[in-house]
C-alpha cells in the first residue's frame, strides 16, 4: 500500500470506564458502529492524526515505539481500515469536503441548534452502553443510577404536561372509550359524513390519552403507559393540534393534554407558526419531546436517540389511524421551532419541536 493513512473524521473516541475495563469505546458517527478498542490501537489512530505516513512507514515507525512485532501493528491497521476507521488522506479530503458542503448549506438557525445541542450533550455526563443481558449487570447499574438521579433532582415525577394558562379547555375520552367510538364509526361507515373534528379529537385521545400505570422501584410517580410503545415507559412525547379549517371546533393551537385528557386551547390565531404546507390542509399535529423525563432514565448520550424512535412510534399510529378514515396526510420535520417555543413559553432544550403530520378528509 502506497497510500497514506489518516483517522477518519467521523470517529468518536471515549476513554475506558468502570464497565468497559481496560477498554477503549470508538463510535463510527457515519456508520453507526461501535467499537471496543485497546490503548495501542486508539495510540495508532491518534498517531495518524500527526504523522501522515505511507502504509509501511507507519507500521515500521509505530511498531518501534511501542517495541511491538509489525506484524502485529500490521494486522491492526489492515483491520481498522477494513472498518473504516483508518482511512487515506485523499478520501479523508473527500468526506471533509463532504461535511463542509453539508455545514454551508445549513442556515444560520440550524448551524447554531447543532452547536447548542453539542455543547449540552458535551456537558452532560456521557454514561456507557449497559449489559442488560441475563448475566449482565445492567439492570441493577440502571435502577442505582435512577436512585442517585431521584436524590439529586428530587425525585421522578415528570409524566404529564398541563398549561397554568388557556383560552379554554374540553374533555376528552380516554383511550379505551375513544377506541371503541372509532371503531364503531369504520363498523358503520359514520365517519363518511362525520365532522373532521370529532374524528381527530376521539383519533389524539386514543394516541396521546394515558391507557394505564405501572410501579416504579424508586422514588417518584408510577410510569404512565399509552399504546405508543415508549423504552423505559418514559414517553417523552407531547401533541398538539392546529386547527386551520376543522369543522366542529374553533380555528388556533391546542394541546392534547394526556391525563388528565383534554383538550386545551393555547391560541387562536392557527397561522402564528408559519408552515409550508399550511394552505393545502385542514389540520396538523405536532409532535415535540419533553427531554427530561428519557434523560432520568437514560442520561447521555442515549437520550437524543431514544427520543426520536418514541416520536417515530407516534407518528406511525396517527398516520395509521388517520388514513383508515380518508385522511392524505404529509409528514414534515424542518419546521419553524422558535415560535413553536414562543407559544408554549418553552426553551427548545426543555421541550423541542420534533415533527408533524399534516391531515386533510379525501372525498370518498
Amino acid at each position: 500500500m502506497n497510500q497514506k493513512f489518516i483517522m477518519s473524521p467521523h470517529l468518536l473516541i471515549k476513554f475506558p470506564s468502570e464497565l468497559t475495563e481496560l477498554n477503549w469505546k470508538i463510535e463510527h458517527r457515519l456508520y453507526k458502529k461501535i467499537y471496543s478498542a485497546s490503548y495501542n490501537t486508539v495510540l495508532f489512530l491518534l498517531n495518524s492524526l500527526q504523522e501522515h505516513l505511507q502504509f509501511k512507514s507507519m507500521i515500521d515507525k509505530f511498531s518501534r515505539k511501542m517495541n511491538v512485532e509489525p506484524s502485529i501493528i500490521a494486522q491492526m491497521a489492515e483491520d481498522l481500515i477494513q472498518k473504516n476507521l483508518l482511512i487515506s488522506i485523499d478520501e479523508f479530503k473527500e468526506e471533509m469536503i463532504s461535511l463542509k458542503k453539508i455545514y454551508d448549506n445549513l442556515n444560520k438557525k440550524t448551524r447554531d441548534l447543532w452547536e447548542c445541542v453539542i455543547d449540552y450533550n458535551l456537558f452532560c455526563h456521557n454514561f456507557p452502553f449497559l449489559d442488560y443481558g441475563p448475566k449482565g449487570p445492567g439492570w441493577s447499574i440502571a435502577l442505582d443510577r435512577m436512585n442517585h438521579a431521584s436524590d439529586d433532582e428530587g425525585g421522578d415525577y415528570n409524566r404529564v404536561k398541563t398549561f397554568d394558562t388557556f383560552l379554554a379547555k374540553t374533555t376528552l375520552p380516554n383511550p379505551q372509550l375513544a377506541h371503541k367510538t372509532l371503531v364503531n364509526h369504520l363498523e358503520l361507515k359514520k365517519h363518511q359524513g362525520q365532522a373532521s373534528f370529532e374524528i381527530i379529537r376521539n383519533i389524539a385521545a386514543l394516541v396521546f390519552g394515558v391507557s394505564g400505570v405501572t410501579k416504579i422501584r424508586w422514588e417518584g410517580s408510577p410510569l404512565i403507559l399509552k399504546i405508543n410503545p415508549s423504552g423505559g415507559s418514559r414517553h417523552p412525547s407531547e401533541g398538539y393540534l392546529i386547527n386551520y379549517s376543522l369543522d366542529g371546533t374553533e380555528r388556533g393551537i391546542f394541546h392534547i393534554q394526556s391525563s388528565p385528557p383534554e383538550m386545551v386551547h393555547l391560541e387562536n390565531d392557527p397561522n402564528v407558526i408559519h408552515f409550508d404546507k399550511s394552505p393545502s390542509f385542514e389540520g396538523a399535529i405536532l409532535i415535540s419531546s419533553v427531554f427530561e423525563r428519557n434523560m432520568f432514565r437514560y442520561r447521555e448520550p442515549r437520550t437524543f436517540r431514544s427520543v426520536h424512535l418514541d416520536v417515530g412510534h407516534v407518528l406511525e399510529n396517527l398516520q395509521l389511524t388517520l388514513n383508515l378514515f380518508s385522511f392524505e396526510t404529509h409528514i414534515e420535520y424542518n419546521l419553524c421551532r422558535q415560535r413553536f417555543s414562543q407559544i408554549i413559553k418553552s426553551d427548545f432544550m426543555e421541550e423541542g419541536l420534533l415533527a408533524a403530520i399534516f391531515f386533510k378528509r379525501v372525498n370518498t
